[in-house]
């Protein structure tokens, strides 16, 4: 009953012999497929009978509303039974190495085509259909070789672990005691599996953790005041993350005493693992991630180098605890995949490695506390960050973002100059506190492509800097503070000038005045030996 022109499209003929079946996995499903893994379906039209088709492509965009990903299967349908349409439930069955790999014997060195995974030959070669080189196995994601032990993953019960952000507790019970005692233990999880985590780092095969009831002891300690999941450092004591130990609830020997019961060699290797620090907060700073990485397996390395025999008591149990977070940091800062991931690791190494220095009074080797003069060296060093951040500061109140980003950057360079070796025993551990937090704002701001975010960031950077300056002094820089009282909503922002003449950088010209002083930071000059 239709009219048609020469050329119009009449009718459309599919070969059925083959179909595409189109499914959604939630992007907590993605760890577990590949392409060509073998899929079971079933349909409503034939309740309880299987069919089986092979993965052959999967989206690499994630479709937002539904945080799902498209996955295509490839099914043979030759008697023509499955129809286009019809609604389908599917099931993976995935088995998994350590490092989260499919393994599939099948498929060990094996030649794959990603177009059409059906093609898998013995050798390198073309694909038979789209004549594309084939590539190995690995390459998509499957372990190429038989499984070993090394290969295979650690899985402890949901039920066994305490959730704290990207991080867990279990509760480890500790060998050869008379009573069961149970030690509070951080861990690194891999992806849940079903029931079940896998374990990067953190357990060891064969040690006895608690599956049921960790809440009631973690509840305990917390009722004790000793360290929990919650108050990690204790109630009163101020101990460290120790969970239940021999140890717990102890107050800590003072950082001069404990200096001076470690060994030489063991104290050099944990000046070693300090050293670290820097270049980790420097690749930071530079945004290269291939440097991040290898810095922080360089920080695996050398707490690994730490001779813990030479230790003993509670010297040795606090290592044992230090050494269990910077090897927890180590991991997920080397592994990191976005500066996100590596700006959080790196703020929590920074906090470890400052209480290490406390706690182990390591600081730059003094075995007796020292009094609090600040290096004239340091008031001259931390004078260049202040200097770059009026120039952000500057920026903003002429509404120019692309020279407060500049500024920032600047500032950022400025910050990794400054010499924490100049400063010693709460100077010392306050700074490494503020560089971290400096290091992170200025990475946020950096990133920033319009002028709002790097406002926001610049009242964070105002807070901190503010805290530094009337902490350590700057050099011959005299500083005015001020606060406006409608910034973000009325909440109120300040920031730093070197005069009183109101420059507003949270409205810019909008309201240029808007603002009160509120302090005056004199310049200072440095009190100790500026070549200590």
């Amino acid at each position: 009953g239709m009219y048609v022109k020469t050329g119009t499209r009449i009718y459309t003929i599919a070969d059925l012999s083959q179909v595409w079946v189109q499914l959604d996995a939630y992007e907590s499903d993605l760890m577990w497929l590949r392409q060509g893994q073998k899929v079971e379906f079933t349909t409503e039209a034939y309740p309880g009978e299987p069919f089986v088709g092979t993965i052959g492509f999967i989206d690499p965009i994630l479709t937002q509303t539904t945080r799902t990903v498209k996955v295509r299967v490839n099914a043979p349908n030759p008697e023509g039974r499955l129809k286009p349409g019809m609604f389908v439930r599917a099931i993976v069955k995935s088995q998994v190495a350590s490092g989260g790999k499919v393994v599939d014997a099948s498929l060990a060195g094996k030649w794959m085509c990603p177009m059409h995974p059906d093609v898998v030959k013995d050798s390198s070669g073309l694909c038979d259909i789209c004549e594309m080189p084939l590539v190995r196995s690995e390459s998509l994601g499957y372990l190429g070789v038989a499984p070993t032990e090394a290969d295979k993953p650690l899985v402890i019960p949901v039920s066994a672990v305490l959730v704290t952000g990207k991080r867990a507790i279990v509760y480890v019970r500790l060998p050869g005691r008379e009573k069961p005692t149970f030690e509070g233990r951080e861990i690194v999880l891999g992806p849940r599996a079903g029931e079940y985590y896998l374990v990067r780092h953190g357990l060891a095969e064969g040690e006895l953790i608690v599956t049921r009831g960790n809440f009631k002891i973690d509840a305990e300690l917390q009722i004790r005041a000793q360290p929990s999941m919650m108050t990690p450092e204790g109630g009163a004591s101020g101990g460290v993350h120790q969970h239940g130990g021999p140890a717990a609830g102890k107050k800590d020997t003072d950082s001069g005493e404990m200096a001076m019961m470690l060994p030489a060699k063991v104290q050099a290797q944990l000046h070693a693992v300090l050293s670290v620090g820097a270049p980790i907060n420097s690749a930071m700073q530079a945004r290269d991630l291939s440097a991040v990485h290898a810095a922080f397996a360089d920080l695996q390395r050398k707490v690994g180098d730490v001779d813990e025999q030479e230790l003993q008591g509670h010297a040795n149990m606090l290592w044992q605890e230090y050494a269990m977070l910077l090897t927890n940091d180590a991991i997920e800062g080397k592994e990191a995949k976005d500066f996100n991931v590596a700006q959080r690791v790196t703020k929590m190494m920074n906090e470890h490695l400052a209480s290490m220095t406390s706690k182990l009074g390591l600081e730059h080797g003094h075995s007796l506390p020292m009094p609090s003069v600040i290096n004239s060296k340091f008031r001259q060093q931390l004078a260049k960050a202040a200097e770059a951040y009026l120039a952000i500061q500057q920026a903003l109140a002429r509404d120019d973002s692309k020279q407060a980003v500049d500024a920032a950057k600047k500032m950022a360079e400025a910050i990794t100059f400054v010499d924490m070796k100049l400063l010693q025993g709460e100077d010392y551990r306050a700074w490494m506190k503020m560089f971290g937090e400096l290091t992170t704002i200025l990475a946020r701001a950096t990133q920033a492509d319009r002028i709002e975010p790097v406002r926001k960031e610049f009242a964070l950077l105002s807070e901190e800097m503010t805290a530094a300056v009337k902490r350590f002094g700057v050099a011959g820089i005299s500083l005015v503070q001020f606060k406006c009282p409608m910034a973000f909503n009325n909440r109120g922002a300040i920031w730093l000038q070197t005069d009183d003449e109101t420059r507003n950088p949270y409205f810019g010209a909008t309201m240029l005045q808007c603002g009160d002083v509120i302090k005056i930071l004199p310049g200072v000059e440095g009190t100790g030996d500026s070549d200590e």
